[in-house]
């Protein structure tokens, strides 16, 4: 199916074959909830292969059918990353609206919620820093200067809106203007140009933390890779804050460092193997393992 669906990719195509693919998944899901017994199997296969399927063609869109200017392609796999990878955004959700309950009958702040600086790490790693500056505000200690000086170096890192690009804001000449800018911003040292001074505490070591991520420290990102599924978030999140103006022609190359951080070559599995091929251009490698994917779901059925 992947292989048929990149075979007559077109820029030209309207509406994308990503949106139908995710109303046949919304269907599927649909009809699985009010199955009989006998066909939810059958069904669960067919929402595993659709959501496979609508997960790589997302990215084959991306890659191949809706080129932008000057071929910056980080925003948009960033928005592939939040689109398919959202337990951190619904995470941040639930802390918001209890903390806001918490401190109106208890007085506590949202550190108070388990998994707080853990979904805050994970929202800086997606780029959505407008959601870290909201959970930082509702630190019982967000007045403190190590909070004041982490939501300022937030607020002020510069980025650039892709759809800027597409509207025709920027000329295709023009277009790395704002990557430029912060590949500058990273080059300073933010934390020492405001005199960030971190207090011997645990909330403090988070605060440093951030801001040392949003500088694309290494070290710093060895630190939260645990807080990656996969090696291509990690590329995502490590390109926005190192190499913002990434041209796809050079994702081959962060990749295998990428993979080489997380499991290496040989443990990849097979959806891992074709967004590695997508990304190096190999839609005859996309399609053959694509095959696979739909033989390895359907193999029980076929045998009968």
């Amino acid at each position: 199916m992947l292989a048929l669906l990149i075979a007559s990719a077109s820029c030209h195509v309207k509406p994308k074959k990503w949106a139908i693919i995710r109303a046949c998944l919304e269907n599927l899901q649909k009809e699985l909830e009010r199955a009989s017994e006998p066909r939810k199997a059958t069904l669960s296969s067919l929402v595993s292969i659709f959501y496979n399927v609508e997960f790589l063609w997302h990215l084959c869109e991306i890659l191949y059918v809706d080129a932008v200017p000057g071929d910056i392609v980080l925003p948009q796999l960033l928005e592939w990353i939040r689109f398919h990878f959202f337990r951190c955004e619904r995470r941040a959700t639930a802390i918001i609206d209890a903390s806001y309950i918490s401190m109106e009958t208890e007085g506590n702040g949202a550190e108070s919620e388990p998994e707080y600086w853990e979904t805050m790490i994970g929202l800086v790693l997606q780029g959505q820093l407008e959601a870290t500056r909201a959970l930082l505000r509702l630190h019982s200690a967000a007045a403190t200067e190590p909070f004041r000086s982490a939501d300022f170096i937030l607020k002020t890192m510069p980025t650039f809106s892709l759809k800027l690009i597409v509207l025709g804001s920027f000329h295709a000449s023009t277009v790395g203007v704002p990557g430029r800018l912060l590949t500058h911003w990273i080059s300073l040292d933010p934390l020492a140009s405001i005199g960030f001074q971190v207090p011997a505490s645990l909330a403090g070591f988070y605060c440093e933390q951030i801001s040392i991520l949003l500088c694309g420290d290494k070290e710093a990102f060895s630190e939260v890779k645990g807080q990656c599924e996969t090696w291509y978030q990690y590329m995502a999140a490590w390109l926005l804050y190192t190499e913002p103006t990434v041209k796809s022609f050079d994702l081959t190359f962060h990749a295998h460092q990428c993979i080489a951080l997380f499991r290496g070559l040989d443990k990849l599995n097979t959806t891992d193997v074709i967004i590695l091929a997508l990304l190096e251009a190999d839609l005859q490698k996309v399609g053959f393992q694509g095959s696979i994917i739909y033989f390895q779901k359907n193999k029980t059925e076929l045998s009968f």
